[in-house]
């Protein structure tokens, strides 16, 4: 078996409560040749370029595989070494863990929509998810096996420090939270790697709202560069920055990057004619609370489950209620289905 160093890679802002004990599992389970290295985004520039600084010190450091994790995760056993192991038996590869996403950050409970655990993702070409439009979205996988997947997804990724430096340093390019996993996935897929689910587990805390400051530039700021490096025929560009209501970006990061894929093996067209496209977003339909339910919802901002209606509006079958939170006076809408 091949011997080298990993360096696990963990992002972390001001707020972060679990640094201390993510560190601790991360470095048990990497093994006695790992180096962990934690990065802190003092300045809001998102989990990627804070991510890609850390990637940058392991290499100085000598690794040669890089395993990212954020900084809220427990890892079972030794499934990061192993990870390493596959990646450097592969020479090349792509790989996340199986994720145990919920309140517990533990591996017998379940995330509150009721999976035990996720393990990878699609990605659609045009689609839609809680932030609207999306262009090159990633969607949880239906498929619960380790195997091929369009996409990594769970926050715990391994590949090598050489293949991440030949497709264009990706994770440098995006200026905000998100499409760490898009920009991974897409570069992988066009330099001849599938990306791929390893049969080993993380567990992943899931928070209603993070305990830390957002990052300073909006989602689709990194999903614009995004669009910009890898969608390498410009009707198409043209085509999902429209829909995704931005322009593109020819910053240098982006530029390197879109340079470093035109160069891989596989193209951008055979990457499209292998992913779902979504032609049109359906309108969505109201959603059926039938008031209880409605009025038992938590505010979005604070939690609080108290609110008021201040004003009703009917249209057809539907009842619009317009709320007001009791405790912050934050406002939201519900929607109920009256019977016939």
């Amino acid at each position: 078996m091949k011997k080298g160093k990993t360096a696990v890679v963990i992002a972390w802002r001001e707020g972060e409560t679990e640094l201390g004990s993510t560190i601790e599992s991360a470095g048990a389970s990497a093994g006695k040749t790992c180096v962990v290295i934690p990065v802190e985004d003092k300045t809001g520039a998102g989990p990627a370029r804070t991510r890609h600084r850390g990637i940058v010190e392991a290499k100085k450091q000598g690794a040669d595989v890089i395993c990212i994790m954020d900084a809220h995760m427990l890892a079972d056993g030794n499934v990061l070494q192993r990870m390493a192991a596959k990646v450097r038996r592969d020479g090349k590869a792509l790989l996340a863990a199986k994720c145990y996403h919920n309140a517990e950050c533990s591996f017998d409970s379940s995330h509150p929509n009721g999976d035990a655990y996720y393990a990878g993702a699609d990605i659609h070409y045009k689609g839609e998810d809680q932030n609207g439009r999306q262009a090159l979205v990633w969607k949880w996988s239906s498929n619960g096996k380790p195997g091929p997947r369009a996409c990594v997804g769970g926050a715990c990724y391994v590949f090598t420090v050489a293949w991440y430096f030949k497709v264009g340093q990706p994770l440098a390019a995006l200026p905000a939270w998100g499409c760490d996993e898009e920009a991974l996935s897409i570069s992988a897929w066009l330099s001849g790697i599938q990306p791929a689910v390893f049969d080993g587990r993380v567990a992943h805390r899931w928070r209603k709202s993070p305990p830390w400051k957002t990052a300073a530039n909006p989602l689709s700021d990194s999903r614009a560069a995004l669009i910009s490096a890898v969608v390498a025929d410009e009707s198409d560009m043209a085509e999902l920055l429209k829909w995704q209501s931005v322009k593109r970006v020819n910053t240098p990061d982006v530029e390197r990057w879109r340079v470093a894929l035109l160069k891989q093996k596989r193209t951008w067209a055979e990457w499209k004619a292998s992913v779902p496209v979504v032609e049109q977003v359906k309108p969505k339909l109201p959603r059926a609370n039938y008031s209880a339910n409605e009025t038992k919802r938590r505010c979005p901002h604070c939690g609080s489950d108290d609110s008021k209606v201040t004003h009703t509006r009917i249209t057809g079958r539907v009842v619009v209620r317009y709320r007001t939170c009791s405790k912050c006076g934050a406002k939201r809408v519900g929607r109920d289905i009256c019977g016939q």
